[in-house]
């Protein structure tokens, strides 16, 4: 079988997106010793912000780190193209900058720009090569078995594929989140997602309320703390759902992609474009789906389902996105020279700036990516506030608390509906396209029908609760007649109408009487119930 071609990337940039959910979010309480806001002023070019009452986005820039990791695709990929390669060496600057969406849904994506000045790379890279790069949190599948050496044993086979030899320096965050003066190394295993983790603590830290002083009234009196503890307000720990976030990667591959058969340099931009689509299908389907060194035998009528529509609206530009993975072919830096716009100045302006491309969209997706999370952590929300529920008494307070908090969570989807205060009709499209492929309508109708069966299941508690109130009541009404008849018992009275139809011997026992009849009525109809429900489970059992 003849070795598949392949696409060459040189020059692209990655951002690994973390999203979370801090309510109230206060600029106030982080250390600004390792961030700083940064004014972007893509926002107001593309936003309408006279309608609004503040910034949509609050934009910071944390003190970057430094990286360095080793692919080595050349063991696996020597059995497909014959070719044995030297491992790639990536190391430089990782860039790491905040998104705060109308102080609730935080944004922190972490960039490394492989350009050869803030990160560079020992060779060109492969497919294979930027899946593993892509994959550094998200994770890829791999099956493989390593042989000990100096012997014939194999270790047990692995799904999981791992970055060999990642190490990360000039790291400012301890195990806490907490800011150091001097940097500390961070473990190889799993070396990224405890830097998420540290960021992600270092954020919720300085958003938590802190522990209230203790007035000094009470330090004065001798023992006052003894005996009247002051009371703090408790200062919560991270629960375990804090840290399920939403990870994704953007991928945005420049306009100096190439082929192994040197045919991009005869090929204008939609060209390059037009043929990626046409004969790098299975390239793409391996490199959506997170599945190295087998994507040859990737089927291309998974197309469609796993890469999606192309979004872009211009014929030079491809950008594919599914629920994991967006990868943005831009090859519009490669126009003519009589196009209006001088692409390369403003392709350089903001990769400096953005470290993007397209920084626009990379807006754009962080917008509708927080409008997911949101509509997944309501869900989440939503069923564990129900199953919290301890006594019955709860369940109307849980619906009042559901009501309020749809009010809520409708209000900040409509602040993340980026469509109503664009500026741009192209932006317009692009996000509701976005949208479309990430399933945010069909999202929001699942949460729409999952809250419509939690309001159920609380009317039904509710309910239940009703029955057992009306329980105790006929209990405390059976109670007090009781207590009525042995008054009555109690009491010497006379009946005049047993004095008229001639019973007067019984007219001075009449309390006895009367409660002998009541009892005598209570037994027969207790008897009478009790001989129904068995003739009707007889009949049923039969």
């Amino acid at each position: 079988m003849k070795a598949p071609e392949e696409l060459r990337y040189k020059s692209l940039s990655l951002v690994y997106l973390q999203i979370f959910t801090v309510e109230g979010f206060d600029q106030q309480r982080l250390d600004n010793r390792y961030f700083k806001s940064i004014p972007n002023s893509i926002d107001r070019q593309i936003f309408d912000l006279a309608s609004l009452p503040r910034n949509p986005v609050e934009r910071y820039r944390f003190t970057p780190f430094h990286f360095s990791l080793r692919l080595d695709s050349s063991r696996e990929g020597e059995a497909r193209t014959g070719q044995r390669q030297e491992p790639a060496l990536v190391e430089g600057t990782m860039f790491v900058e905040m998104s705060v969406f109308f102080a609730r849904t935080v944004s922190i994506t972490y960039r490394a720009v492989i350009d050869g000045t803030r990160c560079t790379c020992s060779r060109l890279l492969g497919t294979d090569d930027l899946i593993a790069l892509a994959s550094l949190r998200v994770g890829a599948e791999h099956w493989n078995r390593k042989r000990e050496e100096g012997t014939e044993a194999r270790t047990p086979s692995n799904i999981n594929l791992k970055v060999n030899d990642i190490s990360v320096e000039l790291f400012h965050l301890d195990e806490e989140g907490n800011v150091l003066l001097s940097s500390r190394a961070v473990p190889e295993e799993g070396c990224f997602e405890e830097i998420q983790r540290r960021y992600k603590r270092f954020v919720l830290n300085s958003q938590r309320p802190v522990e209230a002083p203790v007035p000094a009234w009470r330090r004065w009196v001798k023992g006052a703390r003894r005996l009247f503890p002051a009371r703090r307000r408790p200062v919560e720990a991270p629960r375990e759902e804090e840290w399920r976030d939403m990870n994704y990667v953007h991928v945005d591959i420049w306009e100096d992609v190439s082929h192994e058969r040197d045919i991009f340099r005869f090929m204008d931009s939609p060209g390059i474009i037009a043929h990626i689509l046409a004969e790098h299908r299975r390239e793409l389907v391996g490199l959506m789906s997170f599945y190295p060194y087998e994507w040859p035998y990737r089927s291309p009528e998974a197309f469609k389902e796993v890469c999606g529509e192309d979004v872009a609206i211009d014929t030079d530009d491809l950008v594919l996105l599914n629920q994991y993975i967006c990868v943005v072919f831009g090859t519009y830096g490669l126009r003519g020279a009589g196009a209006p716009t001088d692409w390369k100045e403003q392709l350089a302006e903001a990769r400096e700036s953005y470290h993007v491309s397209w920084p626009e969209y990379l807006l754009i997706l962080e917008m509708v990516l927080a409008k997911r999370y949101t509509l997944d952590t309501v869900a989440g929300e939503y069923l564990r506030g129900t199953l919290a529920i301890s006594t019955l008494g709860r369940a109307r307070e849980q619906i009042e608390r559901n009501a309020r908090q749809v009010l809520k969570v409708n209000h900040t989807l409509l602040q993340l509906d980026a469509v109503r205060y664009s500026r741009f009709i192209s932006h317009k499209i692009m996000f509701e396209r976005t949208a479309r492929a990430l399933e945010l309508e069909e999202e929001q109708r699942r949460l729409e029908e999952m809250m419509e069966k939690v309001d159920k299941s609380l009317c039904s508690i509710s309910e239940t609760r009703k029955l057992r109130q009306s329980t105790l009541l006929n209990i405390v009404l059976g109670s007090v007649s009781a207590a009525s008849l042995l008054g009555i018992l109690l009491q010497n009275v006379k009946v005049p109408f047993m004095v008229a139809v001639g019973w007067g011997e019984f007219a001075d026992h009449a309390g006895i009487t009367i409660v002998l009849m009541t009892l005598l009525i209570l037994i027969g109809s207790a008897t009478g119930i009790i001989a129904y429900r068995l003739h009707g489970r007889r009949g049923r059992g039969a």
